[in-house]
């Protein structure tokens, strides 16, 4: 049955055949290409040894965790054209980062499925491809190999407190506050809770020329700083999954230029822990642990504006430059880190704790006039007897929504009323004004600009 199977493999094969090249013209040099014939099982045994031992001899090969990319790196820096020139450049900026590693592109694939060809000759790209995009690959996570080389703390030098007193402030619960976000930060990228993400959001206010967008750059050593971003897109769910799980640190830049909507967003993806990701060249889905944490900056004196509280954001306004001169020693910054989240340091933020920073950030947040609470919810009406309301009416729908350290007066809605242009009559002896509540969509483009539609 085997010999009739192969006999019509091979006759297919044959009826498959390309048509035969022209010859040669004089002086050209004729080129033998040679066909794929079918395969047996000692064949592919010989391709599939020949493809691992070209590699454990031209390249290392790895899949980084926090990319969810193949990267690779020739063995030898002689055999490379160019490769040392590279690396060593690379290094030069990177002091102590081998910034030998490129990603595995499928360019790249290719060139190295044609250098195997011609040193080789045995497989073909599709073989090179099955062995590196496989999970013969080895798993290399940035963040572990960083984290491991840091250096011991001597339970006493406060690291991460003279870091915080870089920028100066008033603010005499900045430097602990930093302190508990910047466990946080640390404890996301172990992955140490599976239950909460690091929901504290430091925001650092003053003028321009005060450095705050470079203190935040600063935070992160080097060898982890492609994993930085200065700015955040929400314009789709797949942009957001990226930032997520593959960056360590997002910086809000000029948050206060952030629409409602955009704010909105922020907010809730503080809360997220893991984050349904599609994975890379299929159609399959997977949860990803979140890896970012978020720091933000802006000139705005008052920047925060939802009524129902900001317990997420740490505000701290700067009242000179922050010190971005004098070099961090990352191996003691992040050993100290290390070692107080093994000792079973509190990341987080109690509710007394949290309850504290709210009652701090109302320095910062921007109070809705009695006009702006009034139009928010409530448009002029025709006088007719079915939008009648007295004020006390129209002050109670409002209570609604609104906490009652920013609800107005009587008098204080009665002069928006008036100034808004609300018709004011009588009914049955009961004065009043008319007024319509805005609902769905007229409310939605009301608080939030036409763009949230």
């Amino acid at each position: 049955m085997k010999s009739l199977r192969q006999w019509l493999l091979n006759l297919l094969f044959q009826q498959h055949e390309p048509a035969p090249e022209p010859a040669p013209k004089q002086g050209e040099e004729k080129i033998e290409v040679e066909s794929r014939q079918p395969v047996n099982g000692r064949t592919k045994q010989l391709i599939a040894k020949g493809v691992e031992k070209f590699f454990n001899e031209h390249y290392d090969l790895r899949f980084n965790i926090l990319k969810q990319a193949e990267e690779f790196r020739p063995l030898s820096a002689e055999k490379a054209p160019g490769f040392a020139e590279k690396a060593a450049g690379f290094a030069e900026k990177a002091p102590g980062f081998d910034g030998g590693w490129q990603q595995l592109t499928n360019r790249e694939l290719r060139r190295i499925a044609f250098e195997q060809m011609k040193k080789v000759g045995l497989a073909w790209s599709i073989d090179i491809e099955l062995y590196a995009r496989s999970t013969m690959i080895p798993d290399y996570d940035p963040i572990a190999d960083f984290l491991s080389h840091t250096a011991p703390w001597d339970g006493q030098t406060d690291h991460i407190g003279r870091l915080a007193r870089r920028v100066p402030t008033t603010f005499a619960d900045w430097p602990d506050f930093f302190h508990r976000w910047f466990l946080g930060m640390v404890a996301q990228w172990q992955r140490r809770s599976r239950d909460y993400g690091n929901a504290l959001v430091p925001m650092l206010i003053g003028p321009q020329g005060t450095h705050k967008s470079t203190f935040c750059k600063l935070l992160l050593p080097r060898e982890l700083r492609q994993f930085y971003i200065d700015d955040i897109k929400l314009d789709s769910a797949e942009q957001v999954e990226r930032l997520l799980t593959r960056m360590l640190l997002v910086n809000i830049d000029e948050y206060n230029a952030k629409t409602t909507r955009e704010q909105a967003k922020i907010k809730r993806v503080l809360t997220e822990h893991d984050v349904q990701t599609r994975r890379m060249r299929s159609d399959s889905y997977l949860m990803l642990p979140r890896m970012a944490s978020f720091i933000a900056t802006t000139n705005e004196r008052e920047p925060l504006t939802d009524p129902t509280g900001s317990r997420r954001y740490l505000c701290c306004e700067l009242t000179g430059t922050i010190d971005t001169d004098t070099p961090i020693d990352y191996a003691a910054l992040f050993g100290q880190a290390v070692a107080e989240l093994d000792a079973g340091a509190t990341w987080y933020l109690s509710r007394d704790e949290e309850a504290a920073l709210e009652l701090h950030n109302e320095l910062y947040r921007q109070h809705a006039t009695a006009e702006d609470l009034l139009t928010a919810r409530f448009e002029p009406a025709p006088r007719q007897k079915e939008f009648f309301m007295r004020a006390a009416d129209i002050l109670k729908e409002l209570a609604k929504d609104v906490r009652t350290a920013d609800l107005p007066n009587l008098k204080q809605l009665t002069l928006a009323l008036r100034q808004c242009h609300f018709p004011h009559g009588a009914i049955e002896g009961r004065r009043g004004w008319y007024a319509r509540q805005r609902t769905g969509a007229d409310f939605l483009r009301q608080r939030t600009g036409a763009e949230f539609l």
